[in-house]
């Protein structure tokens, strides 16, 4: 069939457990403005590390270990006050796992809105 020639054997996966561990290395910047109340900050990730995964079809297990890589981007957005605070921050993750015929890649996207008060 035409998934087989694609998938080969990996289209009969039934289950998998992913590991990876990795470090990261980025850049971040913050500007503030607005009678230095407001913020905009931005951080950009790389990284690499090792990933082992194990993952099994109807006929047998397979256990393999290789390089990986990782990307993320955080951004907030908020006021700073002599009062209180409050801010977005929104976090984008991307981390991809390897088969024998296939990459399988999973985004993590997450919005956080936080506030608080000085006393």
């Amino acid at each position: 069939s035409n998934v087989a020639s694609e998938f080969g054997t990996d289209q009969n996966i039934r289950r998998g457990t992913f590991s990876t561990l990795t470090t990261k290395i980025g850049y971040g910047y913050s500007w503030i403005f607005g009678q230095k109340k407001w913020f905009l900050s931005g951080v950009l990730m790389i990284g690499g590390g090792w990933q082992s995964s194990k993952y099994a079809d109807a006929n047998r297990e397979y256990t393999t270990s290789h390089p990986a890589g990782k990307v993320d981007f955080v951004s907030s957005f908020g006021y700073n006050g002599d009062d209180f605070f409050w801010g977005l921050s929104a976090l984008a993750d991307a981390t991809s796992y390897q088969t024998d015929h296939l990459t399988i890649t999973t985004n993590l996207y997450v919005l956080s809105l936080f506030a608080g008060t000085r006393f």
